[in-house]
């Protein structure tokens, strides 16, 4: 028997797949775990238990939803959310309003009844906001549907049509109307369309619709619409006129001058009285007249409409393209039903101003480089037909991804720009096909879904053979995406993570660093009942790194809701070595460092479907500081700069805000003066009766409502830190067992890591047969509370991180470093040894090693 120490220091490479559980002798073997979830592997080394997410709304109607990121500046990113037929925007992690509406009164009836001080202008089924009504504040902070409207007034319901019962009659407020706009997008399109963004405009692109240009001029003002484009139209929207379709066993369209010619294949839209025809591609069949032609199925066969609804007005066909991009000033169009390989571009700069042309189509007899162009890819690899699945504009080149293969194009030299004058010069670089997914450009890199949206893959320049390589970035991982993907996003942030939604629900992310040859998988399951992700997106910030928004569905109370959130950024913890001030120093530092702490957990949030209380906004006025008026005493007065105290106060406890070593005192308010007076028992001394600031003192709750989103679900609670007791959301809120000055109200999910067979050797060779036992553990933790771990799911054992050190009104202190004793466990001989760490708790979780001292049989 011997006894060997081995240490897991990396766990960069992420969950692996079972196939490679077997190769010890592989490099990643040594950084790869067997298992992954809702932990982050950090390109450093660690493995990072992930911060929860947080509730905005819920989709719109409770529909299924798509995200698709616009990032108009560097001051400026929204998040677009496209359902059935509309869109959306979020900014600043909440929806975009518009100008609110001022409310007289509300009524205390079923259901309530809103009026206006003049007329609000909205329509029934619109969704608005109410915020600021007196006496009826369960109004207040939360969104309704509006019915039965009339000029002034309009009644309130529920996302499911319920209506809203009165408590109380409610006067003042206002009320704010979600902004939304119409597109042309069907619930079932909603993952089909392509897109790409210039400046304040977004194309969209979809074989069923004509294109649509996205406008912004404003966070409540955008436009989706058709435009005109000048010059040979490749893709004219053809209106289908009197007398329509005709409704016979052979199928005939009237559409004044006409594009089509025989073989043509077109899509009909728009059509009133014969919606069947709606969304549906035909070819255009002989005989084909200047104003009428007849159609056929895909297949050849006569389209008989002879059972369908009447034509009634209205209507287009056209044949759009698939795919969009933009490249060197121009806007790149490809893959339309008629014409699935060839590619157009429009227009380049104009040449005296240098002004995009975005809608021109120029094509003179003399072919002047700044006119557009087309070009038609020819198969390239053994005859696949190279269909156009999307375009992205690279640093050195236009990227084509079709069904068969990767291809670059560039003008007649690699170095030369794309002209209309020259045909440009296509070269296949993969022969790895891709899916239809709007892929992500990197630079000179592009991360598609290879065709089958089983893989992911990086197109990459090797430098040894001079050429593009499609890295197949599932290879030591094709297990995590079995289920397909349907949508990426890419996150820049610490680390870099490329996050896929999965077909089943669920979320994966790859971190990803290229540079430092970095890839590592891990999965992600959302706290809560049913739980899938429908769609991902990262909206670029301003002053930090990009944010993760999620539409998430979840069964509640025993109904499917689809709500927005977004992942919580990850807190910065505190350093003790930042906090040293002199050799005689240290109990004076280790106060300052315990309150800095002190804070910073209040911020860190572990649970979904979050949201959260801060006793600081109580003073979020600047004029609204707070000044006691003695260090201790039962009645002692307390004086606001602002008014922000109300009778019902009784009760809750105002805080000094304990920072850099300085401030001490709590207070529990006993009686209510006035709306700037309170007066209060002091249950903890203040160290002064100095004015405190706006932003330097908290007032408590034990209350927290505006939960309606989670009604009936088991939540986990952070209190200050800590770890309150579960409850049960009741009337959209739940009552704490205490004050707390910070608080975070969720689902709580569970973090866990499993290492592969550790090779602990022996002295006649390697050990993965061998029959082992664990001695002891000494695993290093950084910022970490409450973790657990062990060889064995059912036998883990949580380090204890409070020590007589600990103050009794706060949790335990982050813990950084390595526990002395380790963990001493019993455990039993195997032939396979694991280590595993689980945090079941809302609480920071870091894995910077495992240290394992393990007993080897040699017989």
């Amino acid at each position: 028997m011997t006894i060997q120490n081995i240490i897991q220091s990396n766990f960069a490479s992420g969950e692996l797949d079972p196939k490679v559980h077997g190769r010890s002798d592989l490099k990643l073997f040594q950084s790869g775990l067997e298992l992954c979830e809702n932990f982050i592997v950090e390109p450093q080394g660690p493995a990072r238990f992930r911060t929860g997410s947080r509730y905005v709304n819920h989709t719109r109607l409770n529909q299924i939803a798509r995200f698709v990121p616009f990032q108009f500046n560097d001051e400026q990113a929204y998040m677009l959310e496209f359902t059935n037929l509309y869109m959306r925007v979020f900014k600043d992690e909440g929806v975009v309003l518009e100008d609110s509406v001022a409310i007289s009164s509300s009524t205390n009836a079923t259901p309530v009844v809103v009026t206006t001080t003049g007329a609000h202008g909205y329509s029934d089924g619109d969704e608005v906001y109410i915020s600021g009504v007196a006496t009826a504040t369960d109004l207040n902070g939360k969104y309704f549907l509006v019915a039965n409207k009339t000029a002034t007034t309009f009644e309130l319901t529920d996302v499911d049509g319920n209506n809203i019962v009165g408590t109380a009659a409610g006067t003042g407020g206002t009320s704010s109307k979600i902004f939304e706009v119409a597109t042309p997008y069907l619930e079932a399109e909603l993952f089909e369309f392509d897109f790409d963004q210039n400046a304040d405009t977004m194309v969209v692109t979809h074989h069923k619709h004509d294109i649509r240009e996205i406008t912004r001029t404003d966070h409540d003002a955008w436009t989706v619409s058709t435009f005109s484009r000048t010059g040979t139209d490749p893709f004219p929207p053809n209106t289908i006129s009197t007398p329509g379709i005709i409704w016979t066993t052979v199928t005939t369209v009237t559409s004044t001058a006409h594009t089509f010619s025989a073989g043509d294949i077109i899509t009909i839209q728009e059509v009133v009285g014969m919606t069947e025809v709606n969304g549906n591609s035909y070819v255009v069949a002989a005989p084909v007249n200047a104003n009428n032609f007849t159609i056929n199925d895909l297949n050849g066969n006569v389209v008989d409409s002879s059972g369908y609804t009447a034509w009634s007005s209205g209507g287009v066909a056209g044949d759009y393209p698939r795919a969009v991009g933009y490249y060197e000033g121009r806007r790149v169009y490809g893959g339309t039903l008629s014409l699935p390989e060839t590619i157009w571009g429009t227009d380049g700069p104009d040449p005296d101003t240098g002004l995009p042309r975005y809608d021109g189509h120029t094509v003179s007899v003399t072919l002047l480089a700044d006119e557009s162009f087309s070009f038609t890819i020819a198969p390239s690899f053994e005859g696949t037909v190279n269909a156009i699945q999307w375009i992205a504009g690279m640093t050195d080149f236009l990227g084509i991804g079709t069904f068969g293969g990767i291809s670059k194009m560039t003008g007649a030299g690699d170095n030369e720009p794309i002209s209309g004058a020259d045909p440009p010069n296509v070269k296949p670089v993969a022969d790895v096909g891709s899916e239809g997914i709007s892929p992500i450009p990197r630079g000179s890199n592009i991360i598609y879904i290879q065709r089958g949206k089983k893989k992911l893959r990086s197109l990459e320049f090797d430098a040894l053979s001079e050429s593009f390589v499609p890295v197949d970035r599932n290879f030591i991982a094709d297990h995590v995406s079995e289920a397909g993907f349907v949508q990426i996003a890419f996150q820049d942030g610490v680390p870099d993570i490329l996050w896929g939604v999965l077909a089943d629900g669920c979320l994966a992310g790859l971190t990803f660093k290229t540079s430092e040859d970095v890839s590592g998988w891990h999965r992600h399951t959302l706290g809560g009942d049913d739980v899938k992700v429908i769609s991902a997106g990262a909206m670029t910030l301003p002053n930090s790194f990009d944010q993760l928004w999620l539409v998430v569905e979840r069964l509640i109370n025993g109904v499917t809701r689809r709500y927005v959130e977004f992942f919580e950024d990850e807190p910065v913890i505190p350093r003790r070595s930042d906090y040293v001030t002199g050799d005689n120093n240290k109990p004076a530092d280790d106060d300052t460092f315990a309150n800095v702490m002190f804070e910073a957990q209040r911020d860190y949030v572990h649970v979904d479907s979050a949201l959260s209380y801060n006793g600081l906004d109580a003073g979020v006025d600047a004029s609204a500081t707070l000044k006691p008026g003695a260090t201790t005493g039962l009645l002692v007065t307390f004086t606001a700069g602002a008014a922000v105290f109300t009778s019902d106060m009784v009760g809750r406890e105002l805080w000094k805000q304990p920072i850099k070593g300085v401030g001490a005192g709590r207070a529990t308010i006993v009686s209510f003066t006035d709306t700037t007076h309170v007066k209060c028992e002091i249950t903890k001394t203040f160290d002064n009766t100095n004015l405190m600031g706006s932003g330097d003192w908290y007032l408590t709750t034990d209350t927290l409502s505006g939960l309606d989103h989670l009604e009936g679900q088991t939540v986990s609670i952070v209190t200050d830190g800590g770890e309150h007791p579960t409850k049960v959301v009741a009337s959209g809120a739940v009552t704490l067992d205490f004050q707390a000055s910070v608080i975070h109200v969720g689902l709580g999910y569970t973090g866990r890591l499993q290492t592969l067979n550790l090779e602990s050797g022996g002295i006649t060779g390697p050990a993965q047969t061998k029959h082992r036992r664990v001695a002891m553990i000494k695993p290093r933790f950084l910022n970490t509370l409450r973790a657990r771990f062990g060889s064995d799911f059912y036998s883990l054992q949580e380090m204890v991180f409070r020590s007589t050190a600990s103050l009794s009104n706060r949790p335990p202190m982050l813990f950084t470093g390595i526990p002395e004793d380790g963990a001493i466990f019993p455990d039993t001989w195997r032939g396979e040894k694991k280590i595993i760490v689980e945090q079941r708790h809302p609480m920071p979780c870091v894995v910077q090693f495992l240290d394992v001292y393990m007993e080897t049989a040699d017989e």
